[in-house]
C-alpha cells in the first residue's frame, strides 16, 4: 500500500480580516513545499502575492491566464511572486490557488516555484516563478493590497523527498 507524501506543516484561517500572513522557521526536511489558498478579499481589487525570506528582490516570472473570452500571457520582473489575473470582483467570488514551491530547503540552486489558479469569473491561471537567490526558503510572506477576508485560509505542505 502507498504511504501518504504530504505532510500538513502549517495552516492558518483568519479571524480577523488582515493585509498580511507570514509562516516562519519552514522545516527544512522535506523536498517541496504545496501551498493552498482559498479565500478573498474584503474590497473589491487585491491581489495575492509573497515573497521568500523577507525578500523583495530579483523574482522573475512568466504567466499565462484565460477566461472564456480571453487569453494572454506576460514575462515580468518583480519585488514578489504574485497570482495572475484581473482582480476586479475579489471580494465577491474569493478564489482557490495552488503554489508549488521545489526545493525549497536546496542551498546549491534556485527553487522554481509553479503556481495554478482560477476563480469563477476570472478564469485560470498558471505561472512559473524563479527568485534570483540560492538560500534555503525558512519563511514565506504573502500579502495583498486589499485586507483578506475573514475565513481565508493557507495550508501549508511537505512533500518527502
Amino acid at each position: 500500500m502507498a504511504t501518504a507524501t504530504y505532510t500538513l506543516i502549517d495552516s492558518t484561517t483568519l479571524t480577523s480580516s488582515t493585509s498580511s500572513v507570514t509562516f516562519n522557521s519552514l522545516p527544512q526536511t522535506y523536498g517541496d513545499l504545496i501551498i493552498i489558498y482559498s479565500g478573498k478579499t474584503t474590497g473589491s481589487t487585491g491581489q495575492l502575492k509573497w515573497s521568500y525570506n523577507n525578500s523583495t528582490v530579483g523574482y522573475a516570472m512568466i504567466n499565462m491566464e484565460a477566461s472564456g473570452s480571453n487569453a494572454r500571457s506576460a514575462l515580468a520582473t518583480q519585488d514578489h511572486i504574485y497570482v495572475s489575473y484581473d482582480y476586479s470582483e475579489l471580494s465577491d467570488y474569493g478564489e482557490m490557488t495552488e503554489i508549488q514551491v521545489m526545493d525549497y530547503a536546496a542551498t546549491n540552486k534556485k527553487s522554481p516555484t509553479l503556481i495554478r489558479g482560477g476563480r469563477p469569473t476570472a478564469g485560470v491561471s498558471a505561472s512559473v516563478a524563479l527568485q534570483n537567490s540560492t538560500s534555503a526558503i525558512s519563511s514565506i510572506e504573502f500579502a495583498t493590497s486589499t485586507p483578506l477576508a475573514i475565513g481565508s485560509s493557507f495550508h501549508i505542505y511537505g512533500i518527502e523527498k
